[in-house]
């Protein structure tokens, strides 16, 4: 175990896909200015906004609501005003981009407080169609991502095409640090280097 963190310490090219993954794992954004208001630029780290701002606020309204220990319904009823509140600034986040870091943060908020609801439950049953809601809702907001992103591709002059896309070159550069590409005409495939 030393003897790789050794390596790691003096092997410059070793540190440097280790940062560029850390890079990568913090944004997972282009890296163009179309997705400017998409991440934090801090110290030459590209962040996500949705997940920089969701996750603490996940994490802290998850902790803050289970040691606070609601009644149920005192429970349920506070997961539907955050839940409200977060529709409301998803629909205002939709013309309005003051309000998209609002909406990111109720994002975490609501799952928090949703996740600490269904671990009250005592009915296997609440909990498995309360995983699925959650799930199908994730799917809605992952889909929306989606055509948003295909939506600010498309107005790009590269088209959506992430082969060239210069936004992508850098996400390329590092999932492919280890591989070598073989193009054909119409096919391509991934031969991982030894």
């Amino acid at each position: 175990m030393f003897d790789n963190f050794s390596y790691f310490l003096h092997h410059p090219e070793t540190r440097k896909k280790a940062y560029n993954m850390m890079r990568f794992a913090f944004s997972h954004h282009p890296t163009c200015g179309y997705y400017k208001e998409d991440t934090f630029y801090f110290h030459r780290i590209y962040f996500c906004k949705g997940c920089s701002l969701g996750y603490p606020a996940f994490i802290i309204s998850f902790i803050a609501i289970f040691m606070l220990e609601f009644s149920t319904s005192l429970l349920t009823s506070l997961v539907l005003i955050i839940f409200s509140a977060f529709l409301i600034l998803f629909l205002l986040s939709q013309k309005f981009n003051f309000f998209r870091n609002f909406k990111r943060t109720f994002v975490g908020i609501f799952s928090g407080s949703y996740f600490v609801l269904l671990f009250r439950q005592h009915n296997i049953f609440l909990i498995i169609g309360g995983l699925i809601i959650f799930y199908m809702l994730l799917m809605f907001m992952t889909y929306l991502r989606y055509r948003k992103m295909q939506k600010i591709c498309n107005i790009c002059e590269f088209e959506g095409n992430w082969d060239v896309c210069p936004g992508f070159e850098e996400l390329r550069t590092i999932i492919l640090a280890n591989t070598k590409w073989a193009k054909s005409e119409d096919t391509i495939s991934i031969e991982v280097q030894p």
